[in-house]
């Protein structure tokens, strides 16, 4: 702008018509919420200048450029009550889990918690079901499922970096899975992991012990960043797709908490 801010965003494939770049025409299309424009104290009332950087060799024709109005999806949010206890064996019962669910392209995921455990649920549409050969911090390269959270509530949603007390989790989708801590870089003892090949896919469940991430329960009344994902796999264990909640079209949530969603415990009345 016309004070000297500025503002920065890298052009993903997710911005791309097709993913790629073509000898035909492709659209590109960035959208202005992309930019960190508050956090660097950008004036959007008196823009001066837009800079295109390109960072490779050969040449690029660019023809029709246009500013035109975008409205971001906002950030996604839904209430979720605990529960006492659940029966953590792969088989999926709806009865024993909360309504609330996250809604991803191919998989409907679901989470609650009691004072020991940090409860998921899973059932993921999967021509290849439940292969993940991968250990440690790699299984994500494997059918899994990933849960982003912050461990306190009232951190600031825009945040860029992971703070100390938000956590990334992985659990490889394979009978007797393993649950590893991205965040901290170890694997999360006590955990119980069971799946079942179901319809076309699978269903899962799990259980995370809270003593093991070293934190307490999620709190009553409050609200906390949170983002799931499935990752899927071929019959290879080499990850060809990964299904978000709240950053559907946008990667990156495993290194940018602003692209989390947000979960709110549900405090139930009493009669």
């Amino acid at each position: 702008d016309f004070n000297g801010a500025q503002a920065w965003t890298g052009v993903t494939t997710g911005f791309i018509e097709g993913g790629i770049i073509k000898e035909e025409w492709t659209q590109v299309r960035i959208p202005l919420s992309a930019f960190p424009f508050e956090e660097r104290d950008v004036d959007l009332s008196i823009i001066k200048q837009l800079i295109v950087q390109f960072e490779s060799s050969g040449k690029v024709w660019i023809d029709d450029i246009q500013i035109i109005p975008y409205t971001a999806k906002g950030r996604q949010s839904f209430d979720v009550a605990p529960v006492d206890a659940i029966m953590i064996d792969g088989a999926f019962q709806p009865n024993e889990w909360p309504q609330s669910s996250f809604q991803l392209p191919l998989a409907n995921v679901k989470l609650t918690w009691n004072d020991e455990f940090l409860f998921l649920a899973a059932e993921v549409e999967d021509a290849t079901p439940l292969i993940n050969t991968r250990t440690g911090k790699d299984i994500w390269n494997g059918d899994a499922l990933e849960i982003a959270f912050s461990s306190i509530s009232g951190t600031l949603a825009q945040r860029k970096i992971f703070y100390p007390t938000d956590f990334h989790l992985g659990i490889s989708m394979k009978p007797y899975g393993k649950v590893y801590d991205w965040s901290k870089d170890r694997e999360v003892s006590g955990s119980i992991v069971r799946v079942q090949y179901a319809g076309k896919g699978y269903s899962a469940e799990v259980a995370i012990p809270w003593k093991s991430l070293g934190i307490s329960a999620f709190e009553p009344g409050k609200t906390y960043d949170c983002e799931i994902a499935v990752d899927i796999a071929d019959a290879a264990s080499v990850r060809t797709l990964q299904s978000r909640w709240n950053s559907a079209d946008k990667e990156g949530f495993n290194f940018d908490p602003s692209r989390w969603g947000s979960i709110n415990y549900r405090v139930q009345q009493k009669d």
